[in-house]
């Protein structure tokens, strides 16, 4: 089956409806199978707990280097709950040997999302889908193909297992994360109209950490999605009402944050721009800086980088600057567009540095001077472990040994920013939609 023919199934599969066939269907044996957490609700029955209402079982689809994870933790967490990831799916072999690293008890599965069938996420019932697919075809750097790039079949697949699972064993939530001009694309629509059709209540939000007093920029769309009545316990509703809490997940030191705020979701959001003011109690990038003002031979920028044209696109920052660009994956390979520079030393406006760069880049004799003043600043990349702490990992996350410095770049330019999804998952968990 081609490609166009893949959608065209697809299509047709999203516009039946959810309760065909009906709501009578028996729901299919291998739903009984005893999962952990079947298990573990057997367990808190035989010891008459309550403990399985105020677990929230997920599965985590794309899952990177977990994230999504940390953030469910979190939320969790806060509110008095317990996370129990039940599965992660993810097809790349270095992101998964991190996320197993830091997730030994959750069950990696390694393969494509279109290896997944329904029957599998019956048998699981969890009571959330986590899902970051690939962002690479709404992404202002790629092609921009939208629902044509084949990079989201996989997504497509899973619209078609929540249409052909038994109604009772859908996801009571669903959360979703992807780049800015998601919410532009069919692709967000037909996401939009299943989880319409099936009954979820939906909203939609365009965050930036900046607006959580986080400084680094990173605008990400957010989609959550609830059924009626479904969710966490009312006493943990009633016991962690929703607040401006920080989010110093384990030592991150990533400040007090704001509240998330539900917005209209027809016909089109009234998504929530971009605030380039900062928050005054936003934190300097001093307190997430681990290296040493020295640069490390990995993190210094060669002099014929500094002395050359290219570095007019770099942004600078200083120590004690409260706000960064988005670190993608191209950082340190690319140079416009993936994140910021550091500098120490005398200058501390970006105006100054620019001007240097600008003389450095222009020839003759001025050029060899302004090149010595921008060595003299230090200029050098920020290191993983610190682009770790600007996304709000936790301390105690750590690489897979095996991913070099540059798949460290790779994997958290891919990844999310943790302190945001805190909120996000906290505010579906926390409120009826």
């Amino acid at each position: 089956m081609n490609f166009e023919q893949w959608r065209h199934v697809v299509d047709a599969a999203v516009r039946r409806s959810a309760l065909d066939p009906s709501p009578e269907r028996p729901i299919p044996q291998h739903a009984f199978v005893k999962t952990g957490k079947a298990k573990a609700r057997e367990a808190a029955e035989a010891a008459g707990s309550d403990e399985t209402d105020r677990t929230v079982s997920a599965v985590d689809f794309y899952n990177g280097i977990g994230g999504n994870h940390f953030a469910l933790d979190a939320a969790c967490a806060r509110l008095g709950l317990r996370a129990r990831v039940l599965q992660s799916v993810e097809i790349n072999d270095v992101a998964n040997a991190t996320y197993r690293a830091n997730f030994p008890g959750t069950q990696v599965r390694q393969t494509s999302i279109q290896n997944v069938k329904p029957a599998d996420l019956e048998t699981l019932n969890a009571d959330l889908w986590m899902a970051s697919p690939p962002c690479q075809p709404f992404t202002r750097q790629g092609l921009q193909k939208g629902h044509e790039d084949r990079r989201t079949i996989s997504f497509f697949h899973l619209l078609r297992c929540l249409r052909d699972m038994h109604p009772a064993l859908r996801p009571r939530m669903v959360f979703v994360e992807n780049v800015r001009n998601f919410e532009g694309s069919p692709t967000r629509d037909s996401l939009v109209a299943t989880l319409t059709e099936f009954g979820y209540s939906v909203e939609e939000f365009l965050l930036n950490p900046l607006q959580f007093r986080i400084p680094n920029s990173r605008l990400r769309y957010y989609l959550v999605a609830k059924l009626p009545g479904s969710g966490p316990s009312a006493t943990a509703q009633r016991s962690h009402p929703p607040s401006a809490a920080s989010i110093r997940v384990s030592g991150s030191p990533c400040g007090v944050l704001g509240t998330v705020k539900p917005l209209a979701t027809s016909p089109r959001p009234e998504m929530l721009a971009h605030r380039s003011g900062l928050h005054a109690a936003t934190p300097a990038l001093s307190e997430f800086l681990t290296t040493a003002a020295q640069p490390q031979p990995e993190h210094a920028i060669p002099r014929a980088v500094l002395a050359s044209s290219v570095m007019a696109v770099v942004d600078f920052v200083f120590p004690h600057s409260r706000g960064s660009t988005c670190f993608t994956k191209g950082y340190t390979q690319y140079l416009e567009g993936t994140g910021s520079m550091l500098c120490y030393g005398g200058v501390t406006d970006k105006a100054d540095v620019k001007k240097l760069v600008d003389a450095a880049a222009g020839g003759g004799e001025a050029a060899d001077g302004a090149a010595d003043r921008l060595e003299a600043l230090r200029v050098r990349y920020f290191s993983p472990d610190e682009v770790r702490q600007l996304l709000c990992f936790p301390e105690g996350f750590r690489f897979h040994g095996a991913a070099t410095t540059r798949q460290q770049y790779r994997l958290l330019g891919n990844s999310v920013s943790v302190g945001v999804v805190t909120e996000i998952l906290a505010h579906l968990l926390a409120r009826p939609l």
